[in-house]
């Protein structure tokens, strides 16, 4: 185990997470399918060089969501697909000044969780579950960097090619950026 290889395990639960801050150094950490809600983060501290975290398919819930960003307001790259967290939580987004990828996917929060992360240096975009849908765009028209979308379900797109978000995102593609199940 190398500290900078991250951890994955999917039958750690978040109690068993405690032990983790005593590691040092770490600039990727993934947990992955757990039941994790994230509350263990609360006693993380010297975590400084940490940039990347993915939570796919965690039980990330409101404070575990508040507490990443407070802990790790340095992250650039940030995956909470299958997430548990509301629109409550999301104000916390824009906490991560340095953030230039993230995967957002919950059925507990609506697209008007995206209005936090407008002042953000998104540059990938990944919109899952929760977010899927048309009215998702308005909100990504703030995103002056943002140079690569991914809506991963666009049955709500209908017949609906591509829309314009801004003037540095002439024209988005469904057909080219949407992942086909």
């Amino acid at each position: 185990f190398q500290a900078e290889d991250g951890i994955r395990d999917y039958k750690v639960t978040g109690v068993q997470t405690c032990a983790l801050p005593i590691l040092k150094g770490m600039t990727n950490f993934g947990y992955v399918g757990t039941a994790m809600q994230g509350h263990a983060f609360a006693k993380f501290t010297g975590w400084t060089q940490l940039t990347r975290v993915t939570f796919r398919g965690s039980s990330i819930d409101d404070e575990g969501l508040r507490l990443i960003c407070e802990r790790f307001p340095q992250l650039e790259s940030l995956v909470l697909a299958h997430a548990k967290f509301t629109d409550a939580a999301a104000p916390s987004l824009a906490k991560l000044a340095k953030l230039k990828g993230l995967e957002l996917g919950t059925h507990n929060a609506t697209p008007a969780s995206l209005q936090h992360i407008a002042s953000l240096p998104i540059e990938y975009l990944q919109l899952g579950e929760g977010f899927d849908t048309p009215a998702s765009l308005p909100y990504l028209k703030p995103l002056k960097t943002l140079k690569r979308l991914t809506i991963t379900n666009c049955k709500t797109f209908g017949d609906r090619k591509s829309t314009r978000l801004n003037s540095s995102h002439l024209v988005i593609s469904y057909a080219v950026f949407c992942l086909k199940k």
